[in-house]
């Protein structure tokens, strides 16, 4: 099918003058005001992420603190720990610097993102329009908006390659209505975004070859040369560049992702282009499958009726399947943003090819077998993205913006990723990831963390407890649990403000410790507990303030008895009448001593700041429980009085009165 008269759609809304016009203005109105409603939704939903600190990775951050940075006149970013453009050739990002400027905060970042999106599904309608007509058309549109895919990366973080949604549109907008102009400036714009986005162009240029009648030579040289030279200005020349002048090895930061092809961007495009073979087994596998499935499964087969227009994205595709990053063969992250534009324009070409073969009655039926496929496929994604949204709140937030607006805005800080995003407009941000990793993923080397005036951590951030089980790549758990002990014990850290397992501490301060370790017993008085733990350590004694507002402090003293190998947990429980109102985890010692660092004879002093809710007044029991997290296993208890005793490891140790 030539697309290249596919549309006759001009982007200004017609005057109205025939029952034909009026129909068509009411139907470009409806997808208008059904994508502004979506942008404003996304809007909204997406500030409330920001608020409640969900953003869970850091990569919103990165780009927030790199645009900050460009308004600076710096390149260099602290979280990348070099110029950031050695990453990516995201030039687009000094197109962005005057909006930025004016709106300097993380979340100008994500309204791009959203209007890009909600843009290009307007864009797509006015494609679609003349193919299908108005109600098919706005249908796929929403299904766009609503696709799996692009809703996990609208849930996800922030990337440029993200803004190349509404370019990606445009430019099949203008070609197919032979507006060569502004395709060459959509084309040059969109080159601007990253590397891989100048293929993009070239695709279109050589379709051209076989789809354009007039003017062939211009639509065939101007796309092509637009994005080859960039392409090869920022991966020969600008970015190897940089990369030398920063001192960093390889001249390209992700050519090991396809070290199944080559060495070298010479030996890889020889393996695609003469090694059919090796390169089909690359491409048959488990994980691509299941990506595919993934992608294309609630539209079914019909894009691959029109196999011309994906063939318009085939380098993105290749792309992902394949690269060695297992994060490019899921929907779960950001990939998907740049390749479901082409499906979705597939399958508006293959509907208008259904419309004219096949009999209503069967078109009907095909448009509902969509419909299932799609609900059942938004089905099956409901309890993943559920899980994405529900951890987003919780009481602590009041506490975590206290902590946050604490730290003066000129101040260095190292922080777990839920607060990186909020702390990025400023020159010295670090992540605390990259210090029990020990690994600085963009420059290759042992990460050195500089002098920092404030830590702001979430002792409890997935990603550390996930690198402790399943990354084995950077150390044993005793490993990277060991570097945050000497990030700790080699710093004066005192406490500011802490809430649970969320601490803002500070070098040099006049607060509190976290914890203490000694060879000597902290008290002298007789030690009032003296609770025995799996015959390994003792709870020795313990303290309790007076609760200030919603904060409880909290002190335990605990002896190690035996040289341990194991992490503990404490669950922490506030009862009345029987009825549990209040639990709590956390790992004894914190990350910083954990248990497993204990050796016979030491002596731990540990504080801790139980976050209370607004509890109905009365008198509360609390109660401790404790795990050997190692083994799996609750632990077993001994003490003197087995009356205080409950279910072999829970142990009242007192009780609090709420007024």
């Amino acid at each position: 099918m030539n697309i290249n008269n596919s549309t006759n759609r001009r982007i200004p809304i017609k005057k109205v003058e025939t029952p034909q016009d009026k129909l068509t203005y009411r139907a470009d109105s409806l997808a208008l005001f059904i994508c502004i409603a979506v942008f404003l939704f996304w809007i909204s939903f997406l500030t409330f992420k920001y608020y409640h600190f969900g953003y869970y990775d850091w990569d919103l951050a990165m780009y927030a603190q790199a645009m900050w940075s460009l308004t600076q006149g710096s390149v260099n970013v602290s979280l990348f720990g070099t110029n950031f453009l050695t990453n990516h050739a995201e030039y687009i990002s000094f197109v962005l610097v005057p909006l930025y400027a004016i709106f300097q905060h993380p979340l100008t970042l994500i309204t791009l993102k959203i209007f890009s999106v909600t843009a290009g599904a307007y864009i797509f309608y006015l494609i679609a329009q003349p193919l299908v007509g108005w109600r098919l058309s706005i249908f796929l549109m929403i299904l766009y908006l609503f696709y799996p895919a692009n809703l996990y990366m609208l849930l996800y973080e922030f990337h440029f390659e993200n803004l190349a949604v509404v370019f990606i549109f445009l430019l099949y907008f203008f070609y197919t209505n032979d507006r060569l102009v502004p395709f060459a400036v959509t084309a040059l714009l969109m080159s601007l975004i990253k590397e891989n986005i100048t293929l993009i162009p070239i695709m279109f240029g050589i379709y051209a070859v076989f789809s354009k009648r007039t003017n062939k030579l211009a639509w065939v040289l101007i796309p092509v040369a637009i994005g080859a030279s960039l392409f090869y200005l920022s991966q020969f020349v600008i970015t190897p560049h940089l990369r030398a002048q920063a001192a960093l090895p390889y001249s390209n930061q992700y050519i090991g992702a396809y070290a199944s092809l080559g060495t070298t961007p010479k030996a890889i495009a020889q393996t695609m282009l003469f090694n059919p073979p090796k390169l089909l087994s690359l491409l048959a596998t488990d994980k691509n499958a299941f990506y595919f499935q993934q992608l294309f499964g609630p539209l079914f087969i019909l894009p691959f009726f029109n196999p011309q227009t994906l063939f318009l994205g085939l380098p993105i595709f290749l792309q992902h399947l394949l690269s060695a990053s297992p994060t490019t063969h899921t929907i779960y992250y950001h990939y998907t943003a740049t390749v479901v534009p082409f499906i979705f324009l597939a399958t508006a070409h293959s509907f208008n090819l259904l419309k004219r073969i096949v009999r209503p009655w069967s078109f009907l039926l095909t448009i509902i077998f969509i419909v299932v496929t799609c609900i059942v496929s938004t089905i099956q994604h409901r309890d993943n993205l559920l899980g994405r949204i529900t951890t987003w709140a919780d009481d602590l937030d009041p506490n975590r913006w206290q902590m946050s607006k604490t730290i003066p805005p000129t101040a260095s800080v190292v922080a777990t990723f839920d607060f990186l995003a909020e702390l990025s407009q400023r020159s010295q941000l670090y992540s605390l990831h990259n210090v029990w990793r020990n690994n600085n993923p963009f420059t290759y080397q042992a990460y050195h963390l500089p002098e920092t005036e404030y830590a702001l951590i979430d002792w409890k951030d997935p990603w550390l407890w996930s690198d402790l089980k399943f990354s084995p790549e950077f150390g044993s758990p005793k490993d990277i649990l060991g570097r945050l002990k000497d990030f700790h014990f080699q710093n004066t850290w005192s406490v500011v403000h802490a809430a649970n397992h969320v601490t803002l501490l500070q070098k040099g301060g006049q607060g509190p410790h976290l914890v203490e370790l000694s060879r000597k017993p902290f008290r002298e008085k007789k030690n009032s507990i003296n609770l025995s733990v799996d015959q390994k350590f003792h709870l020795l004694n313990y303290e309790m303030g007076h609760n200030h507002g919603a904060l409880l402090p909290m002190t335990f003293y605990w002896r190690a008895d035996k040289n341990i190998e194991d992490i503990y947990f404490i669950n922490i429980r506030l009862t009345q009448n029987g009825k549990t109102v209040l639990t709590n985890d956390r790992n004894i010692g914190y990350p910083v001593l954990a248990t497993l660092f204990w050796q016979k004879g030491d002596y731990i002093k540990e504080n801790y700041w139980l976050f209370l809710p607004q509890l109905p007044p009365g008198q509360y029991v609390i109660q401790l429980s404790f795990f050997n997290l190692t083994s799996g296993k609750a632990a077993e208890l001994v003490y003197k009085h087995p009356a205080q005793l409950q279910s072999g490891n829970t142990f009242k140790i007192g009780t609090i009165t709420i007024q």
